[in-house]
């Protein structure tokens, strides 16, 4: 019983076909920032303390906007 549960679970890596192993991957991952609705973000601004260089939701929204990678990174 052992013997059989044992060596399904331990030969798993073992048939794990070589084009799964050489196949490239990535991380995916969310930050808050992009993944909240801007109203939800503005509400929470609000209630913690406010920004002031964001005075209302329409510049909260105008901050999502971008020209390109290097201006993303310059704003955050």
């Amino acid at each position: 019983m052992s013997g059989e549960a044992g060596s399904g679970a331990s030969s798993a890596p073992d048939t794990c076909p070589a084009w799964l192993e050489r196949l490239p991957k990535v991380e995916l991952h969310l930050h808050i920032e992009g993944a909240i609705p801007h109203a939800a973000l503005w509400e929470l601004i609000r209630k913690y303390g406010g920004d002031p260089e964001v005075p209302c939701l329409e510049a909260l929204s105008g901050r999502f906007v971008y020209r390109d990678f290097p201006d993303f990174i310059d704003r955050w």
